[in-house]
């Protein structure tokens, strides 16, 4: 059976953690050995790290983001006047975010990620600081402002809907909650399955030690010939994964489309492939995923800080074996705001969409995804034609210098 994982801040005190479970067996036998009082208590709180997942706020890991429930708020102008400052403070919130896309775009060869992240970091978090501001103004209570698991709704079959808007989000691997259906741009290696129905499983290596296309190998010698568990999966898919490398599938929380660092949109052909349409993508419904095989490629601030999603530490993966390959991992899954599963189950598969100007499935046109890349489509094109136009002016020129003289 696997032992659920540990929180990324209880990773970090692996050691100490570890010293502690020596004297924390069961709790009702550990009195009959004259444990302190001190003992007592990190045992429990070690179990309770431990333990399985439950639907109340104390097992596990629990998520510290806050929202507040307006429909809670008796008063109809306090009700009024928060409801416009929440909106103020998201829509600057999203306008922070566009400028800092629109800034990343303007650097093709992917060297602004972090100052992207430190940015995206920046808007999400003024938005949680505003939330938490009101929350200590204004003395909500907890059924005004629901934080932990009591953010993301009532929970069924595994499944967190929302009161307020209907968003539905499941829990990962680490405790990091995330949108029930997330998105993934297929690949010329996942087409061919996913028009025959299929799922998509690994096509790379199943153990430690071996080389990759480029020469180099990955795992240490202590582990060399040992399968790949999913945690290896998740790291290995992030720093080298791709191609024939697929150890595992990253999807998007977002709907924007996920972008490579040459701000190329991977479900659009390659420069050698033949097909002349978009590879499109799969919407997924990670409620059909194992718990242990969905991980998300952020984690959240402390609740006073915003509780918002920022980026993952090293110390998050298990066996960062490729140095600091583990900052590649760390800033491309949280720009791309990425969920990695080993395999796509076919079940999960709640919907294909074939191209990017494929209509949505309320038959409103465009999905967001389609017309933001459509857009940025467009955008490019008029940016080359512009580059080109100094360049014939220059030619001309002379010629007309002829003609007058």
């Amino acid at each position: 059976m696997r032992q659920r994982p540990l929180p990324d801040h209880a990773r970090s005190n692996g050691p100490q953690l570890a010293s502690l479970s020596a004297s924390t067996s069961a709790g009702a036998s550990t009195a009959e050995f004259g444990d302190s009082p001190r003992q007592l208590q990190q045992g429990r709180q070690l179990a309770q790290l431990r333990a399985p997942a439950a639907s109340g706020p104390a097992a596990g890991v629990v998520q510290r983001k806050g929202r507040v429930a307006l429909d809670k708020i008796e008063s109809p102008e306090k009700r009024k006047a928060l409801e416009e400052e929440i909106a103020k403070a998201r829509e600057a919130r999203i306008a922070a975010k566009q400028q800092a896309r629109l800034t990343w775009l303007g650097h093709p060869d992917g060297a602004k990620d972090d100052e992207y992240n430190a940015a995206m970091e920046k808007a999400r978090g003024d938005y949680g600081k505003t939330l938490w501001s009101i929350k200590t103004r204004e003395g909500l209570t907890a059924e005004q402002f629901p934080t932990g698991r009591d953010y993301y709704g009532t929970e069924s079959g595994g499944v967190f809907k929302r009161p307020d808007n209907g968003k539905e989000y499941v829990e990962g691997a680490n405790g990091t909650f995330m949108p029930r259906h997330v998105r993934r741009e297929l690949n010329k290696f996942d087409l061919p399955k996913i028009e025959g129905g299929l799922g998509l499983t690994p096509t790379g290596h199943d153990v430690h030690g071996k080389k990759v296309r480029d020469g180099r190998s990955y795992g240490d010698n202590t582990k060399k010939g040992q399968p790949l568990n999913v945690a290896d999966r998740e790291f290995l898919q992030q720093s080298l994964g791709g191609g024939a490398n697929q150890f595992a599938f990253s999807h998007t929380a977002t709907h924007y489309p996920i972008l490579s660092n040459d701000h190329m949109n991977f479900g659009v052909p390659g420069k050698n492939d033949t097909l002349a349409d978009p590879h499109g993508r799969i919407v997924s419904d990670m409620s059909k995923v194992p718990k242990d095989d969905r991980r998300a490629q952020w984690k959240l601030a402390p609740e006073e800080e915003g509780g918002h999603k920022i980026r993952r530490t090293a110390d998050s993966f298990p066996d960062a074996w490729m140095g600091k390959r583990s900052d590649k991992v760390i800033m491309s899954g949280y720009r791309n705001m990425e969920v990695v599963t080993s395999t796509v189950p076919q079940a999960s598969v709640a919907e294909t969409q074939m191209g990017w100007e494929a209509s949505d499935t309320s038959g409103k046109g465009l999905s967001p995804a389609g017309e933001w890349f459509r857009d940025f489509r467009r955008k490019t094109e008029k940016k080359k034609e512009a580059e080109m136009v100094p360049e014939v002016k220059k030619e001309e020129k002379p010629v007309a210098d002829d003609l007058g003289s």
